[in-house]
């Protein structure tokens, strides 16, 4: 955990504040935790993220604007295409 906080530190993700505006309130974080095990079901590998709970925002007040990076139409039918082209394998997948 403390390597993720050292992360989020050097990045600049998150930032410290003393005191915040009246009427505001600061927008809270929660830890998620994900671990991979072996065949046996010992665990193996283990991660910690501490990630901010944005549902809390307010549009407009809290940020001005989002957005998501999104390939064109256009992208997709190419990467197809060439996939096609070449006879790779495709899979579809949805996030």
């Amino acid at each position: 955990m403390k390597k993720e906080i050292d992360g989020h530190d050097k990045t600049g993700t998150f930032t410290k504040v003393k005191e915040l505006p009246e009427g505001r309130k600061a927008i809270g974080s929660k830890w998620m935790f994900a671990w991979k095990t072996n065949e046996t079901g010992l665990i193996v590998d283990f991660k910690a993220r501490m990630v901010a709970r944005g549902f809390s925002q307010i549009p407009g007040i809290d940020f001005h604007h989002s957005s998501s990076a999104c390939p064109s139409a256009a992208s997709i039918k190419t990467v197809i295409a060439v996939a096609t082209e070449k006879g790779k394998k495709r899979t579809l997948t949805g996030m």
